[in-house]
């Protein structure tokens, strides 16, 4: 299906312009589980302007689609979303090229939603724990003024060669969270142009990526040859990502505002009462690689991590980057187990029934039982990563 040179567009922040959603996810929206084959096939959006909406295209479990010239203006809250809400391991390809994201400055709150992004494949809405594949999805030769690309739970994604413009330092530029691996983002340029004149907002800069999720780690990130000018607060911050790689990206022409330009230990609820981070519980970065860089030493900010107390993490980082002192590499062991490697019965507190596996073994069910069936074998793997 083929739409071509249309103009789509209502006068408020309601509502969805182009609806992929089918009956089925719709009817299990609030209830996901079932196993989707409800993505759409073949369709072509060219030359068309989307103003206006909630959303100006809701893609649902996803859809296999090219994306030419279409401009997602004055969006709510997003401008293109898959939201898995089935038992889907896979998204159909999607291909975003000369595309432009523009979302609405006449939000309930006066001001840009902290999430309100241009594109969002997101997996992350259910307890289905299977990364979603992005099967080569690509942004590329796109726009993004005052907002960016978010990925929940997906893999196999490309962004290349986009301008991001950002003027208010409110959405990430780019997030991935909750086991997102396999990300390219590669020739993108950053402008960043927020200086905010709010007194508890004055220091805020553009955020331009950040690999997020705390324990659920992001894993096999590429970031290579972009350009990052104006005033911005890091470059990659992140809870112990593993094999990412950061080469020959130029930020000559920026400055810094943060403590890091990149930050490994960063943990966006350290702070918070009840989800703080023992000691013993530190997690560390594998298969890092920071080379070829310029303007890493602009300021003389930090760049920091936690490695194997064993060196085991193949690190290559080129200390050259940045000004004496300023490569921070935390030697830390692994971190103490919560529970050693055991059988375990796990008990409702409820029923004091005891979850066990059914008489077939493929479902689980609760009984009052003391036999093998309520034995559960735990092993202790230091965080983990899932793909």
């Amino acid at each position: 299906m083929k739409f071509k040179d249309l103009k789509i567009s209502r006068d408020d922040l309601k509502g969805i312009l182009i609806d992929g959603r089918s009956d089925r996810y719709e009817e299990n929206f609030s209830n996901p589980g079932f196993v989707a084959d409800d993505q759409y096939t073949g369709i072509e959006l060219t030359n068309i302007e989307l103003d206006g909406g909630f959303y100006s295209c809701f893609a649902a479990n996803g859809m296999e689609a090219t994306i030419t010239n279409v401009s997602f203006l004055n969006y709510g809250r997003i401008g293109y979303i898959n939201d898995r809400r089935a038992r889907a391991d896979g998204m159909k390809k999607v291909t975003f090229s000369k595309c432009k994201f523009v979302p609405s400055e006449n939000d309930e709150s006066g001001d840009f939603n902290f999430d309100a992004r241009g594109i969002s494949l997101d997996a992350g809405n259910t307890e289905y724990p299977v990364v979603w594949s992005g099967d080569g999805t690509t942004v590329e030769n796109c726009e993004f003024l005052n907002t960016g690309v978010a990925l929940s739970r997906v893999s196999n994604v490309n962004i290349l060669n986009n301008k991001f413009i950002d003027n208010t330092a409110v959405v990430d530029l780019i997030h991935a969270e909750e086991f997102s691996n396999a990300i390219v983002i590669s020739g993108n340029n950053f402008e960043c142009n927020a200086k905010p004149t709010d007194p508890e907002r004055e220091f805020e800069r553009s955020r331009i990526v950040i690999l997020d999720s705390e324990l659920q780690a992001v894993n096999d990130i590429t970031i290579s040859d972009n350009v990052v000018t104006g005033e911005y607060n890091f470059l990659v911050n992140g809870f112990a990502p593993n094999k990412v790689t950061i080469t020959d990206n130029d930020l000559s022409k920026a400055i810094p505002f943060g403590t890091s330009v990149i930050d490994f230990l960063w943990y966006e609820n350290r702070n918070k009462v009840g989800e703080e981070i023992d000691e013993n519980q530190e997690f560390v970065s594998r298969l890092i690689t920071i080379t070829g860089n310029k303007g890493l030493e602009i300021l003389e900010k930090n760049c920091q991590l936690n490695v194997p107390e064993v060196d085991e993490s193949n690190i290559n980082i080129d200390a050259d980057q940045f000004v004496s002192g300023k490569l921070i590499l935390n030697a830390i062991p692994n971190p103490v187990p919560l529970r050693e490697t055991g059988n375990y019965e796990l008990i409702n507190l409820g029923s004091n029934q005891k979850l066990a596996s059914s008489p077939t073994g493929n479902s689980l069910i609760t009984k009052d039982t003391d036999d093998s069936s309520v034995q559960w074998e735990f092993t202790w793997v230091p965080r983990t990563t899932i793909t």
